[in-house]
């Protein structure tokens, strides 16, 4: 996936939500099988994320992608806990 390795050689949660929007239907076979695992995901990425436009089927998989590899904590703001709490119910 051309649009995979763009955001996974610049990480942010703009381009993120650039990659979310670049996938098409006839991308969810390989859109499964990606890893978020070591590009340095977090929590951040999650606001930029909910609030983007794209097909619930892409968003419900990302959702899960972005999931794997961030973990709950007790420390994070309200606004992070909800936009976790709003991630875990995509999925």
């Amino acid at each position: 996936m051309e649009n995979f390795e763009e955001f996974r050689m610049r990480p942010s949660p703009e381009n993120f939500v650039k990659f979310a929007g670049k996938i098409k239907p006839e991308d969810l076979g390989e859109l499964k099988n990606i890893s978020l695992k070591g590009i340095g995901v977090n929590i951040g990425y999650t606001g930029p994320f909910l609030v983007c436009d794209i097909p619930d089927e892409i968003r419900k998989i990302l959702a899960a992608k972005l999931l794997e590899v961030i973990k709950k904590n007790k420390r994070w703001s309200t606004a992070k806990l909800e936009n976790y709490d709003k991630l875990k119910r995509l999925v």
